[in-house]
């Protein structure tokens, strides 16, 4: 079972330094990973609009889009205000699902999202269950947001098995990992470098969620 991020680690995930790769300074901007991170200007604009970088990807607004560890569901948020309609999230976090957050979801979006992770064998259920999702989905996308970095080396051939089952028979190259690199004790999860995270799934795409870096 992966582990899911307390209040401290989640925090630490959605608001970073404009450079995390340097030093902490007294008085740091601090920016987040949040609504912000999907607006052109985020990180020096690096990524344009994240539909854009997408769609370098052959991401379209007939797409059918599952997004892992949604969290918030910022990213769907994006998509469905860039035309994108098909989209959905999963994540269990209990702090995402804790009422005093309740702040930071939209309602359409938190509508669109289950309360479930990818793996558990119960996910289909979760997903038909919410409103508008046709039975048994066939997804043309998985868009992972930092999820894959929740498990272990153990559970992490069951992730990415979990992550194709879902494309049912698509296209694996529609499979994006976007993906915090790091080093060990970051965090208690799994943090690697671009080059490992690719050596999990070669045939899927790594993206690095703070330089845009694709491995």
């Amino acid at each position: 079972m992966p582990q899911f991020l307390d209040a401290a680690n989640a925090l630490a995930l959605y608001r970073r330094r404009p450079n995390p790769y340097t030093p902490s300074v007294d008085g740091d901007v601090w920016v987040t990973y949040g609504r912000d991170f999907y607006t052109p200007t985020q990180f020096g604009n690096q990524f344009g609009t994240r539909k854009n970088w997408l769609t370098g990807y052959g991401l379209d607004n007939n797409a059918q889009i599952l997004v892992v560890g949604s969290g918030f569901g910022y990213l769907i948020e994006y998509l469905l205000d860039a035309g994108v309609q098909d989209v959905w999230g999963i994540d269990p976090g209990p702090y995402i699902w804790d009422s005093a957050n309740d702040d930071q979801w939209r309602a359409d979006v938190k509508a669109r999202t289950a309360n479930d992770w990818l793996g558990s064998g119960t996910e289909q259920a979760s997903l038909d269950a919410l409103p508008g999702v046709p039975n048994n989905e066939r997804f043309t996308w998985i868009i992972d947001e930092d999820a894959a970095p929740m498990h272990t080396d153990a559970e992490l051939p069951a992730f990415i098995a979990a992550c194709e089952a879902r494309l049912q028979g698509n296209a694996k190259g529609r499979i994006v990992h976007i993906v915090t690199p790091g080093s060990a004790g970051d965090f208690s999860v799994n943090w690697k470098s671009m080059a490992e995270w690719k050596a999990v799934a070669p045939d899927h795409n790594w993206v690095n969620a703070i330089t845009g870096e694709v491995a």
